[in-house]
């Protein structure tokens, strides 16, 4: 969508829409920014600021062949029940999720042929960390036992959300500028929430909230089987980016969500849609993460979405990427995936031959680009020691990349057809 006035986004960012159909609500957007005004004396003026910030350094151009960036996340499981104390692995199946849904992966042949070049790897991947903030080796999960019912939405007399702080009953952030914090917990009203980069000004908040029946894609999950895939936490983890709802500031008009590539939009879309469905005049986007979807039904991210959730990384959230975080081992690969994988030749007429020395029967999704940034063609192979890509021969010589990435890493080689 174009950029509307920017003066909206202290609301815009986080609005999300209230509905009765259900008692359990999609996103509680609403609930954060209806705390975080109360609670931060600046927040209007000082997202109003942000979103003007954010909108200079959005790169429009293709960000195809950049490098991935890599997230620390830390779990806090925090349980009132036995039920609620979600398993290892099923952490880890929702750190498997996010990393499919940012690279996308998972690309039904379904998408409607108006947006099927809308999407492209965001360059975004999660791991659990390896050390704690004091240096100590760590699964990257803590469980927290509390006397809490429901305490996803419960706070204090000074108004602090308990799930927060160990000493009201949850579990305290790890450093929020160097670990994205991901709690885990019943939170009966909503599926999820989670602070945009204005909650910076509330670091020891800042975050994302997932209630333990949508966390992962193995059982316990939703009852209801709608949203059993981990698909809420990439919604939630694209607010956190900073990204809005695809309807903007409110679900009754063609609000804006300030990204250029995706259509206006009136309302929020549930279950999974027929194709098309039309609103503001245009063909509304219901499968991508930013709308409300089932697990099922829901797809990608835009390239638009994908640059602005990486200038709010880069710029608002960089100490992400602090060098010195280390990743499991059994998240992300120790051995790059540029450092296993060659090309036999470099130049080429007719086939391409890729050659890669670990990692036998790993999936791959390849891509083809001219030196402009033009992808040219796409492929998805079961790697082995050595196998071939076909390709036109009606492509002009000259020189080319070849991204390749697996569920966790990326790299780009550069080759040369000829004629």
């Amino acid at each position: 969508m174009q950029k509307a006035s920017l003066v909206f986004w202290f609301v815009a960012c986080w609005l999300g829409h209230s509905f009765t159909a259900m008692a359990q609500q999609r996103c509680g957007q609403d609930y954060i920014v209806k705390t975080s005004i109360e609670k931060i004396s600046n927040y209007q003026s000082k997202a109003a600021e942000n979103e003007t910030l954010i909108a200079s350094l959005t790169h429009k151009d293709d960000i195809g062949l950049r490098n991935v960036l890599y997230i620390p996340v830390v779990v806090h499981v925090v349980y009132y029940n036995i039920d609620e104390k979600i398993s290892e692995t099923k952490v880890k199946s929702q750190i498997e999720v996010l990393n499919a849904d940012f690279a996308h992966l998972i690309i039904p042949g379904t998408i409607p042929e108006e947006f099927a070049q809308s999407y492209q790897d965001v360059g975004i991947r999660f791991c659990l960390a390896d050390k704690d903030p004091d240096g100590n080796q760590t699964t990257g999960i803590t469980y927290n036992e509390t006397t809490y019912s429901n305490i996803g939405l419960k706070t204090d007399a000074q108004g602090r959300k308990r799930i927060h702080h160990t000493h009201l009953g949850g579990a305290d952030a790890w450093p929020t500028d160097r670990y994205l914090n991901i709690w885990v917990c019943r939170v009966d009203e909503y599926l999820g929430y989670a602070t945009g980069p204005d909650n910076i000004l509330l670091p020891e908040e800042d975050g994302v909230v997932i209630n333990f029946a949508n966390f992962g894609n193995i059982e316990p999950i939703d009852p209801n089987g709608r949203y059993n895939m981990g698909r809420t936490t990439t919604h939630e983890v694209g607010h956190y980016f900073g990204l809005l709802h695809l309807w903007g500031k409110n679900a009754s008009g063609c609000g804006d969500d300030l990204v250029e590539d995706t259509p206006l939009q009136g309302n929020p879309h549930y279950g999974c849609p027929t194709y098309p469905q039309i609103s503001c005049m245009s063909s509304n986007m219901y499968m991508n993460f930013m709308d409300y979807a089932d697990d099922a039904c829901m797809y990608f991210f835009t390239k638009g979405q994908g640059a602005r959730m990486r200038a709010v990384l880069e710029n608002f959230r960089k100490g992400l990427l602090n060098q010195n975080t280390q990743c499991s081992s059994d998240s992300v690969s120790k051995r790059p995936l540029k450092d296993r994988i060659k090309l036999k030749n470099t130049l080429v007429n007719g086939e391409i031959t890729l050659i890669q020395n670990e990692g036998l029967n790993e999936v791959l999704h390849i891509e083809l680009f001219d030196e402009s940034g033009r992808l040219i063609k796409k492929y998805t192979k079961i790697a082995q020691s050595e196998f071939n890509l076909q390709y036109n021969r009606v492509i002009a010589p000259g020189m080319y990349f070849l991204r390749i990435k697996s569920a966790h890493d990326q790299t780009t080689l550069k080759l040369f057809i000829y004629e």
